[in-house]
């Protein structure tokens, strides 16, 4: 969506699927093209378990009408710790 650098487009027009790092809604979890390096994790990171938490939630974009129905959306995470 344009100007959410933390939101995944749906099929829906107006509807998307935010991402934060961590549990909550406090640090948004950056999406790129897949070219570079990414985006450093600031949140979430649990390094002795190996394992990372991110939240997803609902979001509208502004006060557009949203039509209600079936939503789909799809991303790929990789994480490269050093």
């Amino acid at each position: 969506m344009a100007g959410q650098t933390n939101v995944l487009a749906t099929n829906i027009a107006n509807f998307g699927i935010a991402l934060y790092q961590g549990k909550g809604m406090s640090t948004p979890l950056t999406l790129g093209n897949g070219s570079g390096n990414g985006y450093r994790v600031t949140a979430g990171l649990d390094t002795a378990r190996s394992t990372f938490t991110f939240t997803s939630v609902p979001f509208r974009n502004g006060s557009r009408t949203l039509n209600g129905g079936d939503f789909r959306t799809t991303a790929s995470m990789s994480m490269i710790y050093n």
